[in-house]
């Protein structure tokens, strides 16, 4: 493997004759071009789909291009659509694309893998439970790179189940929140006055019956924050946490929903992007002068770093 970048000859004569040499240079520069590249996936966004007669959720993976696992080039030039039953090769709503053995269910993170046949160069989909593709397998698509993530939703009436209803351009995920927490859209944290008033709390991107509002993997989850008497701060795990969240004018925090113009506590609103760590965690504080704070948060979607 090649882990340099060798200087192309640029004087080549008339009578310059091709040797051992410059074919080695070409090869390694090539190969370094492929190690220094192959951990980008390109592409690969999807739709879903509750609506197609006959079928509940279904997912349609866009074009993309990537290295395999193992550094193989690959690219899949059209639509690929599936079904959540057991995976069978084909390309459209009545084909299945689920993993061997694996039993989708309700409220659900699935991995999507592109799947592909060094030989005829074919590409296919597939969809884990297993961040890792463990499952993944056939005996002809023996290549696999992961692509992306969804949510299943309730059951369906076709035998399935349907999906959270997201949009993904491949590095980014747009959610319509209201699938992702049928009740209410939004999930509310509270704090008590006056302990903790004024202090950091680990909380959860959960709620009941959906569970975690995010994929079990470190994404920048983009949050839309709606603040009841006071403000709200919120701070990822690779961060040091403040002791507080308002000492006097100065607010600590990552991000602080805050007007500091006004001079009481009152609500506001505003979209932010911050890390979230696999858990589904992050770090929440309120300040406010008298009944307990309370924050509404509506998960819109993440960007998922998809080098790994």
């Amino acid at each position: 493997m090649a882990d340099i970048w060798d200087t192309p000859k640029q004087d080549w004569d008339a009578n310059d004759a091709i040797g051992y040499d410059d074919l080695n240079r070409i090869e390694s520069n090539a190969s370094a071009l492929r190690y220094g590249t192959y951990r980008r996936v390109q592409g690969f966004g999807y739709t879903v789909d509750n609506t197609v007669s006959g079928q509940d959720g279904v997912i349609t993976v866009t074009p993309g291009s990537a290295f395999t696992n193992n550094g193989v080039p690959f690219r899949m030039t059209a639509n690929h659509t599936k079904n959540l039953t057991t995976w069978v090769q084909g390309n459209g709503a009545t084909f299945g694309g689920m993993a061997p053995g694996v039993t989708p269910a309700a409220w659900t993170w699935y991995y999507i893998y592109a799947i592909y046949n060094q030989t005829s160069g074919a590409t296919e989909i597939m969809f884990d439970s297993d961040p890792a593709g463990g499952n993944v397998s056939s005996v002809t698509y023996t290549e696999k790179r992961w692509i992306g993530t969804f949510k299943t939703a309730a059951a369906g009436g076709d035998g399935s189940f349907d999906l959270c209803i997201a949009y993904s351009t491949g590095d980014t995920v747009f959610f319509d929140p209201n699938s992702f927490v049928p009740a209410a859209g939004y999930i509310t944290i509270t704090q008590a006055n006056p302990t903790p008033l004024n202090t950091f709390e680990l909380k959860t991107l959960t709620a009941p019956t959906v569970g975690l509002l995010l994929p079990p993997y470190e994404v920048t989850a983009k949050l839309n924050i709606n603040t009841q008497e006071g403000a709200i701060a919120l701070y990822n795990y690779h961060f040091p946490i403040p002791s507080q969240v308002r000492n006097g004018t100065v607010w600590y925090g990552e991000h602080s929903d805050r007007d500091f113009q006004a001079s009481t506590p009152d609500r506001y609103a505003g979209d932010i992007d911050i890390i979230v760590s696999p858990a589904g965690q992050l770090y929440v504080g309120m300040w406010n002068t008298g009944a307990p704070a309370t924050a509404y948060i509506r998960v819109r979607g993440f960007y998922q770093d998809r080098r790994f």
